[in-house]
């Protein structure tokens, strides 16, 4: 059998978003991991940004890494709810590089790295809640308000998100 290349394949790539919120694809390899966080399934855990991060004509100086692949500001996001398009976009600003019922307590970690130009969260080998895959992706923020997405290995879902 031969299959077409998936165009939207991502694994040794990275997105970068510019204020107005322009996209590129770019290749940007992952940094390495910093220091670890401790997460369980549906956690969160505030931490301090380096600088004060533009994002849609307010600053933060801290922001919250979520268990499930993303970061938001203003306020954690914990639930335990279906991971959809509708709660991507509800609640708190957000920032996901991957919005999926991750669960860090049964594998892998998620570590921050703070410097002067960039501030970057990475789930190393993480596993979605009951399924024995490893995800590896990053998330980086920077001063003049670009964000960065780079993947190592992403999991397919073969059936709809939780």
């Amino acid at each position: 059998l031969i299959f077409p290349a998936n165009a939207l394949d991502l694994q040794g790539k990275g997105l970068e978003f510019r204020p107005g919120y322009t996209l590129s694809r770019v290749d940007r390899p992952l940094g390495p991991d910093g220091a670890a966080i401790a997460l369980g399934d549906d956690d969160s855990r505030e931490v301090p940004l380096p600088f004060a991060f533009p994002f849609f004509g307010k600053t933060y100086d801290k922001a919250f890494v979520n268990s499930d692949g993303n970061l938001t500001f203003e306020a954690p996001d914990s639930a335990s709810t279906s991971r959809t398009l509708a709660r991507l976009i509800s609640g708190p600003p957000r920032v996901a590089p991957l919005l999926a019922d991750l669960d860090p307590s049964q594998g892998g970690r998620v570590s921050t790295s703070s410097r002067p130009d960039g501030f970057s969260v990475k789930w190393t080998d993480v596993p979605q809640f009951d399924v024995p895959d490893k995800n590896t992706f990053e998330l980086t923020l920077f001063p003049d308000g670009r964000i960065s997405f780079s993947y190592a290995f992403v999991f397919s879902f073969a059936g709809p998100p939780t």
